[in-house]
């Protein structure tokens, strides 16, 4: 297999559709789809928002491609990875909305695989890029919540 392909198989969405799949496996109980949609709309109402700050700043939003701009405006004032907190949040309501209590479990998982895979490796980045401006920024946002 393509080296290039594997990576592109160990992005974000990936993990989130992976998680997706095992809540389905775990499900036990009835399902509450209007509540759980509702988060999961909310998840992806964040994403969405952050995808457009990305966008108004005119950088990547690839993880692993070198960033061109800090972006500091839209969630992105509140938290340094909002979308990682918005794949978060479309699990939980995955969960809720499928019946999946056990699969809770798996939304603090996504996150530790999210930071240790994604959110470490793009700080070193966008330190080692961007540097006093990112510095100044981290020392501002937290970077979850």
């Amino acid at each position: 297999m393509n080296a290039g392909f594997l990576n592109w198989l160990n992005m974000p969405p990936v993990w989130l559709l992976g998680a997706m799949a095992v809540a389905w496996f775990l499900r036990t109980a009835p399902g509450w789809p209007w509540i759980g949609g509702a988060v999961m709309l909310a998840g992806a109402a964040l994403l969405g928002w952050a995808a457009v700050a990305f966008r108004a700043a005119r950088t990547t939003i690839i993880p692993r491609e070198h960033p061109s701009a800090l972006v500091a405006a839209g969630p992105y004032r509140f938290s340094r990875n909002p979308i990682y907190i918005a794949d978060c949040v479309i699990l939980a309501g995955w969960c809720v909305a499928i019946g999946a209590p056990w699969g809770l479990l798996l939304v603090p998982l996504l996150g530790v695989i999210l930071d240790w895979l994604f959110i470490r490796p793009e700080e070193k980045v966008l330190d080692a890029e961007l540097g006093e401006p990112y510095r100044r920024y981290r020392a501002q946002v937290r970077r979850w919540l």
